[in-house]
């Protein structure tokens, strides 16, 4: 099993945290800590760019590999085929490694796009019931006037005040639009 890099990082020259490298590689894809940030371990001569740390941790937990199978290679003579093996073997080692570790506490965009989905879906349903009871409420209100005017005998027509139901209809159409747009971006987060 491999150690774990401790690594510090700095921004604009001052230390912000020690974290370890696969944790550091993550917040560096998640966008918390910066490519411009720096990072730097015990037996570094000086501090080297953030974004450069997944080529030095390939290296490191490759070399890692590589020395633990140190006693196989010395143990039998490999034909070629055996070290293009082994070879394949050491770098799926790395890869696996180093997907686990960025991995580790990261949802995935499926989740990602789901919570938006279901987020998109409360505030699009919330949008066009608001709309809905906007302008039934301003029907109704319209009606009741009508009647009203019928049953006083009067023929002139009394229009409603419409402008309060009008206002909460473009709030909730607005917010049924940010709903289907979270919708949307949910479902292209899944791609």
């Amino acid at each position: 099993m491999s150690t774990l890099l401790q690594v510090r990082i700095a921004r604009a020259g001052k230390e912000v945290g020690i974290y370890d490298a696969g944790e550091a590689l993550r917040l560096l894809g998640l966008g918390t800590l910066k490519p411009t940030d720096h990072y730097w371990h015990s037996g570094m001569a000086g501090w080297a760019l953030l974004s450069e740390l997944d080529a030095s941790e390939r290296h490191r937990l490759s070399a890692e590999a590589d020395e633990r199978l140190k006693p196989e290679k010395a143990d039998a003579e490999l034909s070629a085929t055996d070290d293009e093996r082994l070879k394949q073997r050491v770098e799926a080692e790395v890869a696996a490694r180093l997907a686990e570790e960025r991995a580790k506490g990261s949802p995935s965009k499926d989740a990602e796009g789901n919570n938006l989905g279901c987020i998109g879906g409360v505030f699009f349903a919330g949008g066009v019931i608001g709309v809905l009871v906007a302008y039934g409420s301003r029907n109704n209100e319209q009606r009741t006037s009508d009647a009203l005017t019928f049953a006083s005998g009067s023929r002139r027509y009394n229009p409603i005040d419409s402008a309060g139901y009008d206002a909460v209809a473009f709030v909730a159409g607005a917010i049924a639009l940010l709903g289907l747009g979270l919708i949307v971006a949910g479902l292209s987060r899944k791609k």
